[in-house]
């Protein structure tokens, strides 16, 4: 049922004109277990994305996979998705009018999977769920974008997510000590789900 609508979402989506989508080679939409409890939030599709229609797949993927392995995680059992859906010209930082066109589709993503948790992963991902999303006022965002690995309970698509954000995977190609930060955030949410 999940999966019918994903597709369904999926389809109204690429019949749309919305921004980047003219210069963009695929529609990344988003994939992974439906039913998942944990769903990762990046930015925006990259470069491998874009010409291969999936997300995390290039070199911030493998770095994605690398964490989600040591925090015993299966690729397969989350979903993972983005903020927008097409790549923006040459990686470039998402606009204001990228995001509003693109949020409507995330916020039904959420309300479809349902999932318990929420790991926006970098800034942009960050903000974007816990002020567009969520609705919380941008000053308090900013603060909780720089305490990476914290948790805030938030009211999104009719009920309560654990939103738990930390860098993006692309950090660690720039700074390789980023990992274990990274890595500590996802055993940590690890942890929170089987109790739960």
């Amino acid at each position: 049922m999940k999966q019918k609508m994903l597709n369904r979402l999926r389809r109204r989506m690429a019949g749309k004109k919305l921004p980047l989508k003219k210069n963009a080679r695929h529609l990344v939409f988003g994939e992974g277990n439906p039913d998942a409890m944990l769903m990762l939030i990046g930015e925006a599709p990259g470069r491998q994305e874009d010409i291969r229609g999936r997300p995390f797949i290039g070199s911030a993927g493998k770095e994605l996979n690398r964490l989600l392995a040591s925090a015993s995680f299966k690729r397969e059992t989350i979903y993972i998705t983005s903020i927008l859906k097409y790549r923006p010209p040459r990686n470039r930082s998402p606009r204001y009018r990228e995001i509003a066109a693109h949020l409507p589709y995330l916020k039904r993503q959420i309300e479809i999977i349902k999932p318990s948790v929420v790991m926006p992963l970098g800034r942009c991902a960050t903000s974007t769920v816990l002020n567009l999303v969520a609705g919380m006022k941008k000053s308090a965002v900013l603060r909780m974008i720089q305490s990476h690995g914290s948790s805030y309970n938030i009211s999104a698509a009719g009920r309560n997510i654990i939103v738990i954000p930390t860098y993006h995977p692309a950090a660690i190609l720039y700074n390789r000590r980023l990992f274990a930060a990274i890595k500590n955030d996802f055993t940590r949410v690890k942890h929170l789900m089987s109790r739960s």
